[in-house]
């Protein structure tokens, strides 16, 4: 079962590694992005969780939840 989440909350599960090799100062772009041409989010805590299992169980590296506020996202997003 989903928790009700605000509507312009959205997540995104990332490798910590990945996260932490981010520059600071720039906007951040997953390594994925090229490829895949969008960042991958989901709109519910517990999906999190389940995205990974289900994506990323064979990825043994520790892995974060950033939480994103999409009304401070100055990219289109759907």
């Amino acid at each position: 079962m989903h928790t009700a989440e605000p509507a312009w909350v959205t997540y995104h599960l990332v490798p910590t590694e990945e996260w932490d090799a981010a520059p600071p100062d720039a906007p951040y772009t997953p390594v994925a992005f090229a490829a895949d041409g969008f960042i991958h989010t989901t709109h519910a805590a517990d999906e999190v969780a389940a995205a990974g299992n289900r994506y990323y169980r064979a990825d043994l590296r520790p892995h974060l939840a950033v939480v994103i506020d999409l009304r401070r996202v100055t990219a289109p997003w759907r």
